[in-house]
């Protein structure tokens, strides 16, 4: 029975997250986090959600997302560096979170330094592996509140 309501309190989870698909990104956070300890095997589904909370009331928005991987990265990276990630802010919010895909990285140089890898090789300091660690790097700021 335990491990019944355990197997549903993933789900909720899940569903509530919008993890989905092995995703391990999900499309929305929670805003406060949630007391699990609170949650006993016994309570109803609608005494759980009391605990988690409305999803729809505690969900992030891209934009508020961006606006901490902002202030973050403003103090980690170089000028260029910056204004790329700007650009991969961008797309991200105007088109949600599979440009952050590292196989989107070509195509978002491309798009930013008008299809010239040579020159956003260039502009970000030569070492593809470097960029690369770079735009993996700091996506840990969208699921960080920077306080």
């Amino acid at each position: 029975m335990r491990l019944l309501c355990l197997g549903l309190l993933a789900l909720a989870i899940v569903s509530l997250t919008g993890c989905t698909n092995g995703s391990r990104t999900p499309s929305r956070i929670f805003k406060t986090r949630p007391d699990f300890a609170k949650i006993d095997v016994g309570m109803t589904n609608a005494q759980v959600l009391a605990v988690l909370g409305d999803p729809e009331e505690n969900k992030v928005t891209r934009t508020e997302r961006s606006r901490w991987a902002r202030m973050a990265i403003s103090s980690d990276y170089g000028v260029r560096q910056r204004s790329f990630l700007e650009f991969v802010l961008e797309q991200y919010e105007k088109v949600g979170v599979e440009e952050l895909d590292q196989e989107k990285l070509p195509a978002l140089l491309k798009l930013r330094y008008d299809d010239s890898l040579d020159d956003a090789l260039d502009d970000l300091g030569g070492d593809p592996d470097a960029i690369g660690a770079m735009f993996k790097g700091f996506q840990r700021h969208l699921y960080q509140h920077a306080s």
